[in-house]
């Protein structure tokens, strides 16, 4: 048995196919966004099955996530926000998923004696969304990166190419970092763990650090000048 209907994307907010169908235990909601690519598969309750002219609005605790083109399942590493993968040893490493907000390409090579040959910097996740709202259910993962955005615009500007690397940091950056944290330990199973990059150059990571009320075990600093601060946090089981 098979229902059709739409529904609002909750990444996007385009309209989607959802497909509706009974397993013989319970109804299953499926669908895939044509304008961003999100992906869902979950559950109905019985009572709220999709019907006909109507829409199903799911909690995201409830669903769970169809895993991208390549995967089988879910791997058990997230990197939030992954950027151009510059931090990873393999940029495609199958034991992990890879996320961000956007596909974007930065040219470096200008035609100049300077950077001729340089080669473009890539960011091309294997998830588009933002790490505030993560399509993923509950305890999805063992181990997450956090490499957020470092810098504010009054730093830098959206077309340099730390930009390209990291993004920038907008008005209201407090309040994204703070969801982003929260999301972060949300998709972590307890006793996971969340390893947290921050350059201090601009703020503070103390003032970072105060966005989460989970405590961190440890941490390095790195870099020229000791401004990068890579930080390990523990997921309390509960």
């Amino acid at each position: 048995m098979e229902q059709s209907d739409t529904a609002s994307c909750p990444e996007c907010g385009a309209e989607m196919p959802i497909t509706a169908e009974h397993n013989g235990i319970a109804w299953v909601g499926h669908g895939i966004c044509a304008k961003c690519g999100w992906a869902s598969q979950h559950a109905l309750p019985d009572d709220s099955q999709t019907q006909h002219g109507g829409q199903q609005q799911m909690k995201r605790s409830e669903m769970q996530s169809v895993a991208p083109s390549g995967y089988a399942a879910l791997p058990p590493v997230l990197d939030a926000c992954c950027g151009s993968r510059m931090m990873w040893f393999d940029g495609k490493d199958s034991r992990a998923i890879y996320m961000d907000r956007d596909e974007r390409t930065f040219i470096k090579d200008k035609g100049t004696d300077g950077t001729k040959g340089r080669a473009p910097i890539i960011v091309a996740p294997d998830v588009k969304a933002d790490f505030t709202a993560m399509p993923f259910p509950d305890e999805s993962f063992w181990h997450v990166v956090f490499d957020p955005p470092h810098y504010t615009d009054k730093s830098l500007t959206p077309q340099s190419c730390l930009a390209a690397c990291f993004g920038v940091l907008l008005p209201g950056w407090e309040e994204m970092l703070q969801a982003g944290f929260a999301e972060c330990f949300r998709v972590l199973k307890p006793n996971g763990t969340l390893v947290f990059k921050w350059c201090s150059t601009e703020i503070p990571l103390c003032r970072v650090l105060a966005l989460t009320p989970e405590k961190p075990l440890y941490g390095h600093r790195s870099g020229k000048r000791a401004q990068t601060h890579w930080v390990t946090f523990l997921k309390h089981n509960t």
